[in-house]
């Protein structure tokens, strides 16, 4: 029955610390996450021709948001790992002002789990700010295959060099980006 029991104990003591140790883990990549998107912000602000951007739709539905952040955060992933592309930062783009994404409550929900705050994004209104500026390097579309022109600068058509979507196809882009549209439904 001793054994029993300290082996019980024992069962007990290492669920809790597996429970503290997920927890840690969570915590630690929401900090890593905003930790990202703060930096891409800043430096999207600072110089946007030093940046390659991945813009979602217009809507800025769950699906896009999460698109266009996930794919920057992968190529800043990749380019850690590639001495060439250092200097230059991936940046989510959002295209929509940040009061209008308060009305996508299933939006606001996801980050606030994944510990983001909507200050932490690149907005439509940070695009607006740093259309003066310069250009980004290269441009990259998720969930939508054609760039809005009333929302970005007519500049930043010539720069888009990737298309991941599942809308219909407007055919734009096909000369010079590497194109993935798969209609879903």
């Amino acid at each position: 029955r001793r054994r029993a029991r300290a082996r019980r104990a024992r069962e007990r003591t290492n669920e809790r610390m597996a429970t503290r140790a997920n927890v840690d883990d969570g915590a630690r990549e929401a900090n890593a996450l905003r930790t990202f998107l703060r930096d891409a912000k800043e430096a999207f602000a600072r110089d946007p021709g030093a940046c390659d951007v991945s813009v979602g739709n217009e809507a800025c539905d769950l699906d896009s948001v999460a698109c266009a952040v996930a794919t920057a955060r992968a190529a800043s992933a990749k380019r850690g790992r590639d001495d060439g592309e250092r200097e230059t930062r991936a940046v989510p783009i959002v295209s929509c002002a940040r009061e209008e994404l308060k009305l996508r409550p299933d939006v606001v929900l996801a980050l606030a789990n994944a510990g983001v705050e909507l200050g932490d994004l690149t907005c439509a209104e940070d695009v607006a700010a740093a259309a003066t500026k310069a250009t980004p390097r290269s441009v990259t579309l998720v969930d939508h295959n054609a760039l809005s022109a009333r929302s970005f600068p007519d500049a930043w058509q010539a720069r888009v060099v990737r298309v991941i979507d599942h809308h219909e196809d407007s055919g734009m882009y096909a000369e010079r980006a590497d194109r993935v549209i798969e209609l879903i439904g």
